[in-house]
């Protein structure tokens, strides 16, 4: 009788995809609420909401007004600093 074990494997595109997500995570934290959604498909990545700023009794207040919009993560390896956004509007 063989013992064999189930190995999960974790491929280098899931680690570059997790940079990838990190990255803009940071690069939107001052503009946009981000939530991620926890399910490797091939759809929806990230729900967005819009934060907009406002000055309030001299203080500066960010506010939630109910904008959303989603967007799907595409990660790679080039040298490339940029982030490409494209629009779908169905």
């Amino acid at each position: 009788m063989t013992n064999k074990r189930l190995i999960q494997i974790r491929s280098k595109q899931h680690e570059i995809n997790d940079i990838g997500t990190a990255i803009f995570h940071y690069a939107i934290s001052k503009h946009m609420v981000s939530r991620s959604i926890n399910r490797n498909d091939y759809g929806i990545d990230e729900l967005i909401d819009v934060v907009n700023t406002s000055n309030f009794d001299s203080k500066v207040i960010k506010i939630l007004p109910g904008q959303m919009f989603a967007i799907q993560l595409k990660s790679t390896t080039t040298d490339s600093q940029r982030f490409t956004f494209v629009r779908s509007i169905n």
